[in-house]
């Protein structure tokens, strides 16, 4: 289920699928600025990484002596999110551990995502919380955004910038995968 929040500068759509961003719009020309998820390439718009971020060798894991099947980049993308708030500039899903989830990934688990607006800016919150006080919770996350550049019939990519901004001045650590999507140590 698509929900739509705006303010007078953009629009978001965000699915219940996956919590995935499907559109990000400029207001005043339509601009759209995600990727529309032509299936012919990638059919996907902005998925969420849960539990893993990247692939495990064979997709398995052993923990605590029992084997594991994970797919690439987990479940979290491909799992259905309720809707806990929303206001009309924010949006928040939850999605919690099930018999299903505990089956490939043996934690107890809440994960809620927030969206919010804030006049031209999307403020994208992750909470992950360990609903299992007597066991450590391994986990990642990330966000895997497509976005439709360049803009404009003249446009290059050197003309676009990302920039990814933290709250706290501490270096954020970064762990590469290689080209096979698996952690390269």
């Amino acid at each position: 289920m698509l929900t739509t929040i705006a303010n007078d500068k953009i629009k978001l759509q965000v699915d219940t699928f996956g919590a995935e961003i499907h559109s990000l719009k400029l207001q005043d020309s339509g601009v759209e600025y995600i990727w529309q998820a032509d299936e012919k390439y990638w059919k996907r718009h902005a998925p969420v990484l849960f539990p893993i971020v990247g692939k495990l060798k064979n997709n398995s894991y052993i923990y605590k002596g029992k084997s594991y099947k994970l797919s690439g980049h987990g479940f979290a993308r491909d799992s259905v999110f309720k809707l806990i708030e929303q206001t009309n500039t924010k949006l928040s899903y939850v999605l919690k551990y099930s018999p299903e989830t505990l089956e490939v990934y043996p934690f107890k688990f809440q994960l809620v995502i927030s969206y919010e607006i804030k006049d031209n800016t999307v403020v994208v919150s992750w909470y992950v919380s360990n609903l299992d006080n007597t066991e450590k919770m391994y986990f990642s996350i990330g966000a895997h955004p497509a976005f439709a550049c360049p803009r404009g019939a003249g446009g290059a990519f050197s003309d676009h910038e990302l920039k990814l901004v933290t709250p706290s001045a501490e270096s954020i650590p970064r762990y590469l995968l290689n080209a096979d999507g698996v952690f390269d140590g």
